[in-house]
């Protein structure tokens, strides 16, 4: 059997004084698989149970039914009980992180 496993991936965009984050992501625990996104903002945080995630990592995509993750930019389409949100965000240039922002996990 394969082992727990933790995949994401972390999309914060910022301007002066907003941000945003979201991390669509794959669990597997115990065997069984599921999948999430996290959006994170200065007032909220919400955790969605995703039923379809979909992936690749060169050039890295990310599909969420019909919402897309990748590097050029980042498209939404998520509307549940808690939460609705959609729109599009164009990146022009990515800043990589210079840590690991998971720490000791």
């Amino acid at each position: 059997m394969a082992k727990d496993y933790f995949h994401g991936w972390y999309f914060k965009c910022m301007t002066s004084n907003k941000s945003i984050a979201m991390i669509p992501a794959l669990h597997r625990c115990n065997g069984r698989e599921t999948a999430s996104l996290q959006i994170i903002t200065d007032d909220a945080t919400y955790n969605i149970p995703i039923h379809n995630l979909e992936f690749q990592e060169s050039p890295l995509f990310v599909r969420i039914g019909s919402s897309i993750f990748c590097e050029k930019g980042i498209r939404l389409h998520i509307h549940t009980k808690q939460i609705h949100v959609e729109g599009v965000l164009r990146f022009k240039k990515l800043t990589s992180i210079r840590y690991d922002i998971m720490g000791p996990f």
